[in-house]
């Protein structure tokens, strides 16, 4: 999927309603949307957005899918459903609250695919250790620091801003009054 689909699926996942023209109408209708959606991939890692990966349960299947429908194993379609009708009457949740999100979030790390530039940093930066030399650094000053070891051009906005969010999703400690922009962290190895 292009970056475009991935965020319309993500923007439709989260509505609550969907404004649909229906086949053979000629007007958009308010819908209430009562359905999630299914799929599979051959990807080990489909996640790409860690703002957008709380929406996904990411199961791994280990062995064969059976569909068979006409077998001891076949899913009782009816009494799912019915169950699932009287838990939504009896007021259980429909929603992910908080708890459960960051429950998702966590389940599903192993299927987040990480950025080249997230990869890179890792390889050569971490959290200051005892003995280190801490540096204070910016996203971006940590990325002309990661060109000029490496001869590779990493300098732009969405780099910065990926390497800006992890940074502050895995809490690098920031400096204090002018240097709050900057994160605290110390080379992890010599290039």
């Amino acid at each position: 999927m292009s970056p475009a689909q991935t965020a319309y699926l993500k923007h439709l996942i989260q509505r609550t309603d969907v404004k649909e023209r229906r086949m053979y109408e000629t007007t958009y209708q308010q819908l209430q949307r009562y359905a999630a959606f299914c799929a599979t991939t051959n990807s080990l890692t489909p996640l790409k957005d860690d703002s957008g990966s709380r929406r996904y349960m990411v199961v791994e299947v280990t062995g064969v899918i059976d569909t068979d429908q006409h077998d001891d194993h076949a899913i009782d379609y009816p009494q799912l459903y019915a169950q699932i009708k009287e838990e939504l009457r009896r007021g259980e949740a429909s929603y992910f609250d908080g708890e459960r999100e960051r429950l998702v979030v966590e389940q599903g790390a192993d299927f987040y695919a990480t950025p080249n530039i997230i990869s890179m940093f890792c390889d050569h930066f971490r959290k200051p250790q005892a003995g280190d030399e801490p540096l204070l650094m910016t996203p971006t000053e940590v990325l002309v620091y990661m060109r000029d070891t490496w001869h590779i051009d990493l300098i732009n906005q969405s780099n910065a801003i990926l390497l800006g969010n992890y940074l502050h999703r895995e809490q690098f400690e920031r400096g204090k009054g002018c240097d709050r922009r900057k994160y605290i962290m110390s080379v992890s190895c010599q290039s």
